[in-house]
């Protein structure tokens, strides 16, 4: 047996291993003493701040330090409610304009807006925030993009500004340079979201962003027809030759048949071909022969047609290729050009086929009695500048247009003419009876009535209802030719009458009726005090009448079914100077006295 014995398990090592034990589970429940109650100190703390704005607060740049919620509504409320019913000033680079909130859909929540800074704040970062820091917060809006949007599209029509492109213009041999500008309109997109976000809080005019436009003939596109274009079209003159005639066009005669056009961004050299072949043609009258026109002449009576004759010329499109080519050139300046046939306009074939074969309306009115030599030479005179007038299926004829100017210089002399209902005298005095017989052709033949006016008082010498005078200025005489042929005119004097035809081809059956007179007035004297004042005798009376004019196809085919009404004044006796019943009465004659008695 052993001196010492070793029992395992004894009281004492019991005793000695419960010691630690307790104190760690004293400290644990120390611990957790301490965290319940920091939890519940945190716990009180959001309590404490859940209903009331943090020590240092502003919303939408608003201070609502330290508030409670309601009171933090209140001042918002108060300061903020007025600007969501008043306009938006904005700006839109220079120019200044207006949102309604109420269009644009923009609208402000007082409540939201205090409760983003309110409420519990379980984050201990948000909590120290409230309360030991500062918190600056945006209002909270509701903004309703669609209507914002719309708003502010009918704004950009009113601020946009159009780029201006580059033009180039030519005179003179130089060219005239207008420089590009951008232009700018208003960025929509963007606009919405600055305006979502500051249209409360700003203080001032809402700065609108845009969007810079620029124009399709930039400076680019200036540059190079400068380069390309301008500079060799002005560098010196172009030879133009044709077999051995040769002319120059000079910078300015260039200039003036040109132009430069933009287009798709860039700019091109364009040349007037008509007008370069007759600068072309009549700077070298030699180079080829003119063609020549048919056209019509009266041969006993009857129209003949006068043969058209092709000649040679220049061909425009060709001249203009090879100038262009040779304006754009630096070292060649020289343009070949070659002389090509040239047709007729109006060929024999043509007036052949219009069918100017028989008389389609004939009308003749007398001379006046007596011989008024410069009256009837004036007829004369307008008759032949009609006589031949050829026209074209929906060609309109004007007698004004034919017989002017009315002057002396064109061969026509003064005579008698009925100027506001009196007698003057007038050149051109007689071309009213040519304009009523005329007409008279031209609506027997069925043609187009596109204007003629009556007389204002009646002549015998021509039908009532059917007249057509005629004042250079103000008073033309005018018919269509509404046929499918060509209408030809004719006009002479013979036989103590003034004679008007019109030749074509047959075409449509015509009526014309003339009802009674009606509206009867009587004649009156009148006085008349102006210096050229010519007495006459008067004594017809006024009336109006009806004339009717039927047209049909000759197969039968309704064209027209018209009624003319004209009235005519009295033809009054005209007595020159004033009206007896308007002088004073004459004054009486001094009673004499009695002779003196002689002593």
């Amino acid at each position: 047996m052993s001196d010492s014995t070793e029992v395992e398990g004894s009281p004492l090592d019991e005793l000695e291993g419960e010691k630690p034990s307790r104190r760690g589970r004293a400290v644990a429940i120390g611990c957790g003493i301490g965290v319940v109650v920091l939890a519940g100190a945190y716990v009180a703390a959001v309590l404490t701040t859940q209903d009331s704005v943090p020590r240092e607060a502003v919303v939408a740049g608003v201070d609502v330090s330290g508030q409670s919620r309601e009171d933090a509504v209140a001042t918002l409320t108060s300061e903020l409610g007025d600007r969501t019913a008043q306009p938006i000033p904005v700006t839109v680079g220079d120019l200044e304009a207006s949102i309604d909130p109420a269009d644009a859909g923009l609208t402000f929540d007082a409540d939201a807006s205090v409760a983003a800074v309110t409420g519990p704040a379980w984050n201990p970062s948000d909590l120290a925030e409230r309360l030991f820091g500062s918190v600056e917060a945006p209002a909270v809006t509701a903004v309703d993009d669609a209507a914002l949007t719309t708003a502010l599209a009918d704004a950009a029509a009113f601020v946009q500004v159009p780029p201006v492109d580059a033009t180039i213009a030519l005179a003179d041999g130089a060219a005239v340079v207008g420089d590009p500008v951008d232009g700018t309109e208003l960025d929509v997109p963007g606009a919405v979201d600055v305006l979502s976000q500051t249209w409360l809080s700003a203080q001032s005019a809402i700065d609108l962003p845009v969007t810079v436009l620029t124009p399709s003939l930039d400076q680019a596109a200036l540059d190079t027809a400068m380069t390309e274009i301008v500079d060799p079209l002005l560098a010196g003159p172009v030879t133009i030759n044709t077999g051995e005639l040769t002319t120059e066009l000079d910078t300015a005669t260039l200039t003036s048949v040109a132009s430069i056009v933009g287009a798709d961004g860039a700019f091109t050299l364009q040349l007037d071909a008509d007008a370069l072949a007759e600068t072309v043609s009549a700077a070298l009258p030699e180079a080829g022969a003119a063609p020549k026109d048919a056209s019509f002449t009266f041969t006993d009576g009857r129209p003949s047609i006068v043969p058209s004759q092709d000649g040679t010329g220049i061909d425009p499109a060709q001249l203009v290729g090879v100038v262009q080519a040779a304006a754009l050139s630096p070292t060649e300046r020289t343009a070949a050009v070659e002389l090509v046939g040239a047709e007729a306009e109006f060929s024999t074939a043509d007036a052949e086929a219009l069918g100017v074969t028989e008389v389609i309306g004939e009308f003749s009115t007398p001379l006046p009695p007596g011989n008024d030599a410069p009256r009837t030479g004036n007829i004369v005179t307008g008759a032949g500048r009609v006589t031949g007038v050829l026209l074209k299926p929906g060609e309109t004829f004007s007698l004004i247009d034919h017989v002017g100017p009315i002057n002396a210089a064109t061969g026509y002399r003064p005579s008698g003419v009925v100027e506001n209902g009196n007698v003057s005298t007038a050149y051109g005095g007689g071309l009213s009876q040519l304009s009523t017989t005329l007409f008279n052709a031209a609506f027997e033949a069925g043609l187009e009535d596109v204007e003629h006016k009556p007389h204002t008082r009646w002549f015998a010498r021509y039908p009532e209802g059917r007249e057509a005078t005629l004042f250079e200025g103000s008073i033309d005489m005018q018919f269509t030719n509404r046929t499918e042929h060509g209408v030809l005119v004719q006009a002479f004097v013979d036989g103590g009458r003034t004679w008007a035809r019109v030749w074509g081809t047959p075409t449509y059956e015509t009526t014309i009726s003339t009802g009674s007179r009606y509206a009867l007035r009587s004649s009156s004297t009148v006085y008349n005090t102006r210096s050229d004042c010519t007495p006459e005798g008067g004594g017809q009376g006024g009336f109006s009448v009806d004339v009717t004019r039927t047209v049909t196809r000759l197969d039968g085919t309704p064209v027209e079914d018209r009624t003319y009404s004209t009235t005519y004044v009295p033809w009054n006796r005209v007595v020159c100077g004033p009206d007896p019943a308007t002088l004073p009465p004459p004054s009486p004659e001094p009673t004499p006295e009695p002779p003196a008695a002689e002593g």
